[in-house]
Formats: structure tokens, C-alpha cells, sequence
């Protein structure tokens, strides 16, 4: 009890890095502000989508990355898993593209490609909701390592360009390129998702009762430079900030590593699920958190998460969620008949990520990051190794060849095989194939 006296009386003097912020918007540089000294843009090696959704349901981000990919002479690159199939692909969107359309079976990629991170393995990794976005995009970043793109746009199915205001259009997305090339310092530029903000179920309960909640880029529709220093997604909510502040951490100077380049909007979701907020409390916190420390302290922050901080985090949380509770609860007695059913939901949505918190422990979270930070290295050398296997900078199409089968194309190898034994997977060849 005295230290958890101890922790709060600390976390109200002034500003902590356990706290809870309501905008990290000064790590980001305004890339519509910058001036370019040349106007030659970065070239773009793909245009990344991963979905898991059915591709026939008209998701908005399908027309506007065909329109992108076709803007730029791009690759469209769909890995798809669970409901989503190739075949649901609307074919007016498919034809604009042709053979620059390519479909790719997560499930069929040979596990040569798919690096276990220690991280996945732990107990915080698997309080993800079944969710394989990190996954895939691992793989992307796979991709840009062995063919040698310098950058690659991640985009989400669910959103589309903004109706006001700089956007993810062909005029930004080229703005961007251009400032990219422009700024070595700029690892990633981003679009923030609103009208349906991208944030957790707190971010979300703190709108609804009228605090502030700023927004911040996500890989919904990110940017990113490309290069075999790049880092990793992790298997937990969160892991597009993970990834950001892994590539501010890298970067030689981490306060403008990450570009803000306008808004899109982003599909609506219900956010006060009870599952959701369960899943969303381990990663929301680490991810807020070290957004702090690097606010605070640049690329020295990694030796202050220790288990105190982590413990004062865990302790902060639940301090907010705890008044975020409270102030539904007042405005639900003041709210209209109309929304009786909508506060209580969002308290129970609240009432389990504090159950959520509850269970979390200040030595479980610097464990998490601790292997986070040692994953940084197995993932730079399963890109080199994965590099090393080709004499040569490979296409597109001789990549899927070895992605269904571990092995580099015939008469293509420099060092036999990939790092795992390999071995035939037999998979049809149209999901392995451009359209």
C-alpha cells in the first residue's frame, strides 16, 4: 500500500511519461509545410494492403489503392487470410491494374518468410485479438528487403481520401515521395484516420466526454522508407506505434523521423466492445508510454521503462479509466433516451480494460519490451539472411516462386537455401500469382 502511495504521489507532480497524453502531435513534422530543395520523389516499390475481409463487400481502400498504384506504376500487392479472396476482388479494379495486381495466401507463405519473434511467444503478445495485420506487413517489409524497394505504402481496406484538407490522394501521396527524398531524417509519413478516429476504446471514451484526444498516423496509410535498418511489427495492439518508435529510435534524429501529411477517413467500428478493450489495454499502454519516454528523452529513453515506470503506468491507467467511468456514468443521467443503451455499454467496455489492467503487472511490461527491443536484432538478420539468398535483385515474380516453397528460384541461389530447412508447400498457384 505505501508504495502505491508512493507511485501516485508521483505521478501528480507535474508531467509524467507513465501519464496519459492526449496528443504526441510534436513528434510529428508537418510534411506539407516542408519546402523541398529538389523536386524528385522517392521511388515507390509497392503500394501493401493486408485484409482478412470479404474482398466483395466494397471496401472503400480497395478503389482508392488501385487509383494510387495506378497513379505511381505500381505494384498492388493484397495478402489476404480468413474471409478474404482473391476471386471477391471487384474486376473493374483488377483490370485497371492487370499484371501490376498481386494476390498473395498468408497462410500458404513458407515459414522461411515468417520469422517467430520471441515476442508472439509471450503471454502480452497472445491478449491480441487474432489479429494478423502485423504479420503481414512483416512479410511487406520482407518483400522490400530482397527486391530492393526504398519505400513502400501501407494502406488499410477501410479507409479513403478525407473530403477537405491534404489527403492520401495521388497529388499527397506524391507530395510525400517528394518530401521523403527531400528529408533524409523522414522515416515515415503518415495520414491520420478520422471521422471514425483511430483510437482505443479510451481515446474513444475520453471524445465522448469531452476531453481532449488528438490524432496521430497509424499504418492504416503510412509511408515508410525502406532500408535493412528498418524494424518490425509486433503481434499486439498498437504495433504501428511500436513500429514508429522503433524507426524514431534508429533514426538520426528521432524528432523528425515521422511526418504528418493530412487525414483520411476511416470506416466506422463499434470500439466499446468488451473483447476489444481487453485486448487493446497491454499494447495501448506500452504504446503510450513509450511515445512519452521518446517525447521526452529522444533515442535515450529505452533505459527508463524500467519496472517501476511500468508499475506507475499500470497505476495511471487505471486512475483514468476509473474517472473516464465516473464521467459516462454522470452523462449517461443526462443523456437522451435515445442513448440509454450506449453509456452502459461504454462503461462495461471500460470496467474490462480496467479488469484487463488488473491482471497486468509492472515486471510483465519491461519484460515485453526488454524482448521487444532484442527482437530488433533477429529481425535484422532474418531480412539479411533472406537477402543473401539471391545473387541478384530479384522481381516480383520469382519472389512468390520462393515464398510458397522457401526456396530462391533454380540457378538464382548464392548460399543453397533460406535459413530453415525448406520444403515443397504445395499451394494453388493462383494465390501465388499477378492477376
Amino acid at each position: 500500500m505505501n508504495r502505491i502511495y508512493m507511485l501516485a504521489n508521483r505521478l501528480r507532480k507535474g508531467r509524467s511519461a507513465a501519464a496519459y497524453r492526449s496528443s504526441h502531435r510534436s513528434l510529428l513534422v508537418d510534411t506539407s509545410a516542408l519546402k523541398p530543395t529538389e523536386s524528385v520523389a522517392l521511388e515507390l516499390g509497392c503500394i501493401f494492403l493486408p485484409t482478412s475481409r470479404q474482398l466483395s463487400e466494397n471496401l472503400p481502400g480497395l478503389e482508392l489503392a488501385v487509383e494510387l498504384a495506378q497513379s505511381r506504376g505500381c505494384h498492388l500487392v493484397v495478402v489476404y487470410s480468413k474471409r478474404a479472396r482473391p476471386v471477391d476482388f471487384p474486376k473493374g479494379l483488377a483490370a485497371i491494374l492487370g499484371d501490376r495486381l498481386t494476390f498473395v495466401n498468408h497462410n500458404a507463405v513458407h515459414s522461411d518468410w515468417k520469422l517467430q519473434l520471441d515476442s508472439s511467444r509471450q503471454q502480452l503478445g497472445r491478449f491480441h485479438r487474432g489479429n494478423d495485420a502485423a504479420d503481414k506487413r512483416n512479410l511487406c517489409l520482407a518483400l522490400a528487403s530482397v527486391i530492393g524497394w526504398p519505400s513502400v505504402l501501407f494502406m488499410d481496406d477501410d479507409i479513403s481520401a478525407a473530403k477537405d484538407g491534404p489527403t492520401l490522394d495521388a497529388e499527397g501521396l506524391d507530395r510525400a515521395l517528394v518530401a521523403m527524398q527531400s528529408a533524409p531524417d523522414l522515416r515515415a509519413i503518415g495520414w491520420g484516420a478520422k471521422d471514425m478516429d483511430d483510437h482505443s476504446v479510451i481515446g474513444h471514451s475520453r471524445s465522448l466526454v469531452g476531453m481532449e484526444q488528438e490524432l496521430f498516423v497509424g499504418a492504416g496509410a503510412l509511408l515508410v522508407r525502406c532500408d535493412n535498418k528498418t524494424p518490425h511489427f509486433p503481434n499486439i495492439y498498437n504495433h504501428d506505434w511500436i513500429f514508429l518508435i522503433g524507426l524514431a529510435k534508429k533514426a538520426r534524429n528521432p524528432v523528425r523521423a515521422i511526418g504528418w501529411a493530412g487525414t483520411v477517413q476511416q470506416l466506422s467500428y463499434d470500439p466499446y466492445l468488451r473483447g476489444r478493450a481487453r485486448s487493446e489495454e497491454a499494447g495501448d499502454i506500452i504504446g503510450e508510454c513509450l511515445m512519452n519516454l521518446l517525447e521526452d528523452h529522444g533515442a535515450d529513453f529505452k533505459s527508463r521503462a524500467t519496472e517501476t515506470f511500468w508499475d506507475e503506468a499500470l497505476l495511471a491507467r487505471r486512475e483514468l479509466v476509473t474517472m473516464l467511468h465516473a464521467r459516462v456514468g454522470r452523462q449517461a443521467t443526462r443523456g437522451a433516451k435515445t442513448e440509454s443503451d450506449h453509456f452502459p455499454r461504454v462503461q462495461r467496455a471500460l470496467l474490462a480494460a480496467n479488469e484487463m489492467n488488473g491482471d497486468l503487472a509492472g515486471r510483465d511490461l519491461a519484460r515485453y519490451v526488454g524482448i521487444l527491443w532484442q527482437d530488433e536484432d533477429r529481425w535484422e538478420g532474418h531480412l539479411e539472411a533472406l537477402s543473401r539468398a539471391f545473387s541478384y535483385r530479384p522481381e516480383l515474380r520469382q519472389i512468390l516462386v520462393s515464398m510458397r516453397s522457401g526456396k530462391p528460384p533454380a540457378g538464382d541461389r548464392k548460399n543453397g537455401k533460406l535459413p530453415v530447412a525448406a520444403q515443397q508447400v504445395r499451394v494453388e498457384p493462383e494465390v501465388f500469382a499477378t492477376t
